[in-house]
């Protein structure tokens, strides 16, 4: 290669790297002026809010300056590069690097004016290769220097911080909202409020029936003074909390619902409220099982899970429900579950305590969203009452008389005696009063009437209420516990004779204060008649010999009456002459009773009566009571016989008694030497004799 070519293909690298540099000058121009109409093209139509027409304009006007600027600062060089357009020569470019080297400005163009105008001859092209020869060395690539483009850098960092700092004080939207609006020229977009509606609520989610309260923040330019909220058709006017605060309570919504605000004819986006749907309990009944014992009939209460039940009811709870997943009962110390058949719930359970719970609902978006408290209070059974009197028999003091009075408050299953020998308690037995007795019942015992007792043993015994409570087994109340000893034959025997003889001494003794009664009597009324006029303590004294005298008829009336019951309960066979004294008794009797109505009828109408009627009264009296006196003496001795005939016959109830008769055997005891040695001389003796024995 000569030296003329390497001038040459030196200068075509000037030539490239020359419009490589204007490239690169070119995109730093192109992006600092495109960025500058830019944000000029962004903030116009940001503050001024365009019409569609002048969006359109201002979109493309910036289409066309960017495509102009393009064209200018990149698109020339470019073309120039690849020498699609015409661009410097070799001489433009000797003269650039001419300016950078100053010493090879002339000869270099000498060269090339040198090689245009011929260089057949020799001489042309010997100076030529001289003069290039000197240029060989000079590179003429360093007349470009890419770095003086760093200066252009500054334009370039104008528009760039111009971006930054928007985007790092939070004004982005002055770029990004104003360059949207430009691209999408087409559409209407009205100019901003001067202020915006937030909602600061971070959740529109809420619960059916539950108040839900909207948090609203007003910013911009100019905060209203009031706001409003629309929805379902209504307005309603906002609270005002502070300044650019406002609020408002969706009072317990059943439904989701849109709503917008307003204030200052500014209108809000629309918002959408989510109503969920929470549990709900559309009817509860308890059904109620009571015990058997206690005789309700089973029943349903409805719309309250308060009861006062019973103890041992079954409860079953029943629930209707809507959106309901799950429903719990909370007690003190347990959780159950309900069983579910479909919107159904339904839960058992043996109430035995008072009980208070909490009935819990749930589903899918709220977990136990509500919460009844109810309590059942519980009757407990109370134990039977058992209240009882006793008393003993007036002439056998061996029976004993029970009435006694049982309550309770449901029902008495059985109310029983238990007796049990007194050496022996662990082997009690029951003889049964009454069973299924009501809520109250009255019995009344002789004891021990039927009750099988082994005769000369001592027992101990009690009576017992059992209520029919089966939740509690059974609950009983007891009385006292008595004693009682069951004679035994000789026992009964020896009582019974002893009992009798009693009864005649006590007949003997008050015939003995009956006559001298009558005597003490007859003295008085003798005295009295033999006054012309009675003084009121004369009447006195005969009133009260009178009434002593009907006290002392009384007595010896009773008397016969014990006599009498005596000979009824004697356990002597029941002959003829047993019933011929009972008549005999029963006449007494019967003729005291007279006598003493007499007595009295004296004593009522002493004052009235003429000493001739009272004589006569007193004369009638006195002659009963002789007559009374008599027939008592004769039945007092008849009695007396028949008691030692019984007792002789059972204690010497031999083969030949029978046959010869009591008078007879009487004549042989007479004779008997057993007899004579023991004194006995006349029926009297021998009725002491048996007695004692």
């Amino acid at each position: 290669m000569s030296n003329y070519e390497v001038i040459e293909l030196k200068l075509t690298k000037f030539i490239r790297k020359y419009y490589v540099n204007e490239i690169i000058k070119g995109i730093i121009l192109f992006m600092t002026l495109g960025l500058l109409y830019f944000l000029f093209t962004a903030i116009v139509e940001y503050f001024l809010w365009l019409s569609p027409l002048g969006r359109t304009i201002l979109f493309w006007m910036f289409i066309a300056i960017e495509a102009a600027l393009l064209f200018k600062f990149i698109g020339i060089p470019v073309a120039r590069l690849f020498k699609l357009f015409s661009g410097i020569d070799f001489r433009d470019a000797s003269a650039m690097i001419g300016t950078h080297f100053p010493e090879v400005s002339d000869k270099l163009i000498n060269v090339l004016q040198l090689h245009k105008n011929g260089g057949d001859d020799e001489l042309t092209w010997a100076g030529i290769n001289q003069k290039s020869e000197e240029l060989k060395p000079i590179p003429f690539s360093l007349a470009i220097d890419f770095k003086k483009n760093a200066s252009y850098l500054k334009y370039l960092a104008v528009p760039v911080l111009i971006i930054a700092a928007l985007f790092f004080t939070g004004n982005n939207e002055v770029i990004t909202d104003g360059a949207t609006r430009v691209v999408d020229y087409k559409n209407e977009y009205i100019p901003p409020a001067p202020f915006t509606f937030k909602v600061e609520n971070t959740d529109l989610n809420t619960l059916q029936k539950r108040d839900f309260k909207l948090n609203v923040s007003v910013s911009g330019r100019k905060i209203p003074e009031n706001a409003s909220i629309l929805y379902n058709g209504q307005t309603y006017y906002m609270n005002q909390e502070t300044p650019g605060k406002f609020s408002f309570i969706f009072n317990r919504p059943e439904k989701s619902t849109s709503f917008v605000l307003q204030a200052n004819e500014v209108t809000s986006e629309t918002y959408n409220l989510n109503v969920n749907e929470v549990p709900v309990i559309k009817s509860l009944e308890l059904v109620m099982d009571y015990p058997s014992h206690t005789g309700k009939a089973n029943e349903i209460v409805k719309s309250t899970g308060n009861a006062i039940v019973p103890q041992g009811t079954r409860i079953t709870w029943r629930l209707n429900t809507a959106a309901t997943d799950k429903v719990l009962f909370k007690e003190q110390q347990a959780i159950n579950k309900f069983t579910k058949d479909g919107d159904k719930f339904a839960f058992a359970k043996a109430v035995m305590q008072p009980l208070k719970y909490t009935i819990a609902t749930s589903n899918k978006v709220a977990t136990d969203y509500e919460d009844l408290n109810f309590s059942i209070d519980v009757t407990k059974d109370e134990y039977p009452e058992l209240t009882l009197e006793m008393r003993k028999d007036s002439i056998n003091d061996e029976l004993l008389y029970f009435k006694g009075q049982v309550a309770d408050d449901y029902g008495i299953r059985k109310t029983q005696l238990v007796y049990y020998p007194s050496d022996d308690a662990s082997n009690p037995k029951i003889y049964t009063i009454g069973t299924n007795r009501g809520t109250y019942d009255q019995f009344f015992l002789t004891f021990p009437g039927n009750v099988p007792l082994v005769a000369g043993k001592s027992y101990q015994f009690y009576f017992e209420a059992i209520d029919n409570d089966a939740v509690n087994n059974y609950k009983s109340a007891k009385s006292q516990v008595f004693s009682y000893r069951k004679l035994s034959n000789d026992e009964e025997q020896e009582k019974q004779l002893s009992n009798q003889k009693e009864s005649l001494s006590n007949l003997e003794k008050s015939l003995k204060e009956q006559k001298q009664q009558q005597e003490k009597l007859d003295q008085l009324t003798q005295e009295q008649i033999e006054k012309q006029q009675r003084s009121f303590n004369d009447k006195r004294k005969l009133d009260q010999a009178l009434k002593n005298q009907v006290e002392q008829e009384q007595k010896m009336r009773q008397q016969m009456e014990r006599l009498k019951e005596n000979l009824d309960k004697s356990p002597l066979k029941d002959d003829a002459e047993k019933k011929e004294l009972e008549q005999r008794m029963d006449k007494s009797v019967t003729e005291m009773k007279k006598n003493e109505e007499l007595i009295k009828k004296i004593q009522e109408y002493q004052d009235k009566l003429t000493p001739e009627e009272l004589q006569e009264k007193l004369d009638d009296a006195k002659k009963n009571s002789k007559k009374q006196q008599r027939s008592l003496e004769q039945l007092l001795e008849l009695t007396k016989r028949y008691y030692v005939k019984q007792k002789f016959e059972q204690q010497y109830a031999l083969t030949w008694l029978k046959p010869i008769g009591f008078n007879n055997a009487y004549a042989l005891m007479m004779r008997n030497k057993q007899a004579h040695e023991l004194h006995i001389r006349t029926i009297s003796d021998l009725t002491r004799y048996l007695g004692g024995r």
